[in-house]
């Protein structure tokens, strides 16, 4: 049995066993335009005991090319600045980039646009990036922001939660359990 406490964490449990269903990893890359929330996703890793993924300098090399040199930050949690929300190609091109890094298990991307056209551009292009790299792609709502885009996502088989913690929560209980599995069957 998987203990849940509560209505939202029984909804998020149905959400990660659904979705997450590929071997999960330890290694998280987390980019998000708010800082701060960058930071409030690597501290739910810690307290979850997952690790922030080590990014390759080839990776960072290429998002020193997209992200902004000033109010952001290249290393992992990845800053990339309040810009981002009205230019979807830096959380593109920043998602594409450490989901290509093999030292990354799972990107984790706290974000949204401005508008209904950079949430169609962004949506579409996460949704896209998950299938092209084969890595769980967990996404997160800015708090406050369009909760609409839960039905985009979940309807293309990408978890969408509304706070960091919740996600990495769950990411995380999906995975003691796969592990589980794996040593039930030895």
């Amino acid at each position: 049995a998987i203990p849940v406490v509560g209505f939202e964490a029984w909804v998020d449990a149905l959400m990660g066993f659904s979705f997450l269903t590929s071997r999960l990893g330890d290694r998280m890359a987390i980019i998000s335009g708010p800082g701060g929330l960058a930071v409030s996703a690597a501290e739910a890793c810690g307290r979850a005991g997952l690790k922030l993924a080590q990014l390759s300098s080839e990776t960072r090399s290429v998002l020193a090319k997209v992200v902004p040199p000033t109010g952001t930050s290249l290393r992992n949690p990845i800053d990339v600045g309040l810009t981002a929300s009205f230019d979807m190609e830096i959380y593109i091109q920043a998602a594409r980039a450490v989901a290509a890094d093999p030292g990354v298990d799972a990107v984790v991307v706290v974000g949204i646009g401005l508008t209904p056209e950079t949430n169609q551009i962004y949506t579409e292009s996460m949704i896209r990036a998950r299938a092209d790299f084969q890595k769980p792609f967990i996404m997160v709502n800015i708090p406050g922001f369009d909760p609409g885009l839960a039905r985009i996502f979940c309807e293309a088989g990408v978890p969408f939660f509304e706070t960091a913690e919740r996600a990495i929560v769950t990411y995380e209980r999906v995975r003691r359990y796969q592990l589980w599995r794996e040593q039930m069957e030895v």
